[in-house]
Order: structure tokens, then sequence, then C-alpha cells
């Protein structure tokens, strides 16, 4: 899923709680550091999720905005309602859930391409 979007062009960012040393070690581990262009963690920034400014300097480093940003999260509070207070379409990562909250619900991260391209149709303008 990621080699996808990658290959597709997209920019793909991560923005997560945690200790610096210890989020990207588990970032690394998983093996996937090479997939993003930036990684934001509470503890370089000194700001937590849900606070608007943590996801504004993931947009920065991304050079990217709101409404052209898709976010992918598992915590309501943490990550689908700051993202969409700053204008992402939001995917939440859960199962079975029953919140209108979000634009799109998944439970397997390889459907996130295809909910993606489905976000980009509906969008304004398109």
């Amino acid at each position: 899923m990621l080699s996808l979007l990658k290959r597709e062009g997209y920019k793909l960012g991560i923005v997560t709680n945690g200790r610096d040393f210890y989020q990207r070690n588990k970032i690394s581990a998983l093996g996937i550091h090479d997939y993003f262009t930036d990684i934001v963690t509470s503890g370089s920034v000194n700001i937590k999720k849900p606070d608007h400014a943590i996801f504004q300097i993931a947009l920065k480093h991304l050079r990217s905005i709101g409404r052209r940003t898709v976010f992918v999260g598992d915590s309501i509070e943490a990550d689908i309602i700051p993202a969409k207070e700053l204008g992402m379409f939001t995917i939440l990562k859960a199962k079975d859930a029953l919140s209108t909250l979000p634009d799109a619900i998944c439970d397997d991260i390889i459907e996130i391409p295809n909910i993606i391209k489905s976000l980009e149709s509906a969008a304004p303008g398109k």
C-alpha cells in the first residue's frame, strides 16, 4: 500500500505522539521509514496530537494544505477531529466504527489507495 502510494506520486508523512528516538526506531523496525517524506514526532517538536500545531508542522514540511491532504488515523479525538478542523480529508482506521465524522472508515489499510481515489473524485471542483 505504501509502495503503491509512493509510486503514484503521493507525499507521505507520519504525525505521531511519543519520544522521537523510540518512535523513529519503531518506524525503522517496521521497514517503512523510506516511504515517508516527513516524520513528525511529538517528542521532536514538544507538541502532542490533537494540538493543531503538530499537524500544521507536517503540512508545512510536506508543502501541502489541508484540502489537498488525507489524514489516516486510529483515534477520533487525536487524529480525525483536528485533521478535519484543518480541512483535511480523513480516514479512520477502525473495525466496525459507527462515526460519521471521518470521510471514510477502513479496517484493512490495503483499501487506503482506493479510498483516496474516491475522495479525490468526490472533492469539490473535480
